[in-house]
Order: structure tokens, then sequence, then C-alpha cells
């Protein structure tokens, strides 16, 4: 059965001969799809890698088999201590919101104080192209790959997430901050690749 977010790709026998099954690769996205007239009609949808999709698929299954066992072994609600934990977190969440909408109520009344006109003299003027990098800096900022990657503490979290996500291996030689970079810019190209 194949689903939105990755597809088999195993061959198929059909009456004795093997067909060999093309994959397709979602630009942006990075999802793979078997390939289908319809899907490679898409112009978001590029040619992938059999060998390269195969190593990908391995390692979601794997994945999806690790979380299925650490979910086995946990109590079904997380017990009382995951109950306060999420309560901690709705909480937090709460104030955080709180804490947006009272910035955003300060600089209203900062401009209304200041009045439009000294606010937009103070303003820095931007080119088209300062303003496309700028665009493309928060954009990566805020991806949650970025964020995951970042987050990575050791070699083999970096080297997972490259296998799983670019169907590659990793030069385990460079150390863990070039590594990360490495996988930034991999995820950055995706992002913005047409």
């Amino acid at each position: 059965m194949l689903s939105p977010f990755g597809a088999r790709l195993e061959g198929q026998l059909n009456g004795g001969s093997i067909m060999v099954t093309k994959y397709l690769r979602q630009k942006g996205s990075g999802h793979i799809y078997i390939s289908t007239p319809l899907i490679a009609g898409r112009k978001d949808m590029v040619d992938y890698d059999p060998d390269v999709a195969k190593i990908r698929i391995g390692m979601l299954k794997k994945k999806i088999a690790d979380k299925q066992i650490e979910l086995d072994a946990m109590d079904l609600d997380g017990g009382e201590e995951a109950l306060k934990m999420r309560e901690q977190a709705k909480e937090l969440t709460d104030l955080e919101e709180a804490e947006k909408h009272i910035e955003k109520a300060e600089e209203v009344a900062v401009a209304k104080a200041a009045g439009e006109e000294t606010l937009a003299a103070d303003l820095p003027k931007y080119t088209d192209e300062e303003i496309a990098a700028i665009q493309r800096n928060e954009t990566i900022e805020k991806d949650p790959h970025i964020i995951k990657i970042r987050a990575f503490t050791n070699k083999n979290e970096v080297e997972g997430y490259v296998l799983e996500e670019f169907g590659t291996d990793i030069d385990r030689a460079l150390d863990l901050n070039d590594l990360k970079q490495m996988a930034e810019l991999m995820r950055a190209q995706r992002i913005f690749e047409e």
C-alpha cells in the first residue's frame, strides 16, 4: 500500500519477469513517490535513483519500527508525570501567546505615539535583492528540519538524518559542527530548489 509520504521500492514479479519500478522525488519536500503518468506530469517531480530511494525507505521503516517499540514500552497515557508535563507545556504555550499579544500592542502604541511618518523615516531602505535574502534567511531559520539539525548532539544523529532525507552517507572524519552545516546546506538547497 502506498502512502503520500513514501513508496515501496521493491521490484514486482509480473508474469515471470521483474518490473523495475521508477520513482520520483518531490522538489521542496523530498517525498518519494512511485512514478505514475499523473504524478510524473507534475512540474515539482524529478526522477529519483531507485538505490538511493531504497536506502531512504529502509531508514524510514527502521525509524517507524523503533518508534513503535518505544510506544509499546510506554504506559498508554504516560502516567501522572506525563500528564503534569502536558499541562505545564499548555500553560507555557498560553503564556507565550499572551506575551506575543502584549508585544504587538506595545508596538502599535509606540507607533501611534511616535507618529507613522517618523517611524517610516527611521526604517532602512532595502533593495529587492536584500529583501529576498532576508526572506530566504527567515524561511531557513523557521524550517523545522533546520531547527532539528541544529539540535543534534552527535554524528550519529546527523548521519541518520542525512541518510533518511537524502539517501547519502556523510564523511564521519569531519567534526560535528561541519556535519551539521553540511546537512543544513543540503536542506536549504531542497527548500529552494525549483
